[in-house]
């Protein structure tokens, strides 16, 4: 299913000084060397490669289909997109086949379907957290449960640079760097893995969230685990 054309008028015109300008840095691309290809049998472009460097500097591999909610309620559903966790831009692919990008100074939160799996798993990106360490409110952050405690994660994306011990050769590589936050009462705060804390910020179902870590034993440090356990939190 593709996207609408209106949607690409109406973006140009309501976002034109914003695209040109994001147009002409994804022509040029100044961070790194790069190439689109568009000739997927599905007219889906390939993912975008880095020269020399190892990886790619998205979510996933390939361009997937999701929806983009703008800041102005305007939202755009079933369009091909990646979110690029170097620059925390999202690219999409309009109706003529070619790449517009956008940042998260216009775009409140991104959906993105998962079809490699058994399962069709939805992704949702979403901006405007309060700024903490070093994440600025127009970063995406994946949300992983929602409710009176929110847990979420910010992923970044950086271009490391190691040397093999055994052959000596030099290999560049996107590294993922994930960090866990939770949000209660509007205040963001980094969450500790590990079973007092999540007790203490959980403290008025103290109780029921123990009795639950002890007939569901896992690792704090896993995510899905920490998942679920913030399910359960938020629908009791």
């Amino acid at each position: 299913m593709f996207i609408r054309v209106n949607f690409i008028l109406w973006l140009c015109c309501y976002y034109s000084i914003a695209l040109v300008a994001q147009t002409q840095q994804m022509r040029s691309i100044a961070k790194f060397d790069t190439q689109y290809t568009l000739t997927d049998a599905n007219g889906l472009p390939f993912n975008r490669s880095v020269l020399g460097v190892e990886g790619f500097p998205y979510v996933f591999a390939d361009f997937k289909y999701g929806n983009i909610h703008l800041r102005n309620g305007k939202v755009t559903n079933s369009i091909p997109l990646q979110l690029d966790l170097v620059s925390h831009q999202v690219h999409f692919v309009s109706a003529t086949k070619e790449i517009g990008i956008m940042n998260g100074d216009f775009i409140k939160q991104i959906s993105i379907s998962d079809t490699n799996q058994l399962v069709v798993r939805d992704y949702i990106f979403r901006t405007g957290f309060p700024a903490i360490d070093k994440h600025k409110e127009n970063e995406f952050y994946h949300v992983l449960s929602e409710g009176r405690i929110m847990l979420i994660k910010s992923m970044n994306k950086s271009i490391e640079t190691n040397k093999n011990e055994f052959s000596g050769e030099i290999v560049k590589e996107f590294a993922l760097k994930e960090d866990y936050y939770f949000i209660a009462d509007g205040v963001i705060k980094r969450l500790k893995k590990d079973k007092d804390f999540l007790l203490n910020i959980m403290s008025d179902k103290r109780v029921k969230i123990n009795e639950y870590m002890n007939l569901n034993k896992g690792s704090f440090k896993n995510e899905e685990y920490l998942i679920n356990l913030f399910m359960y939190y938020n629908s009791n």
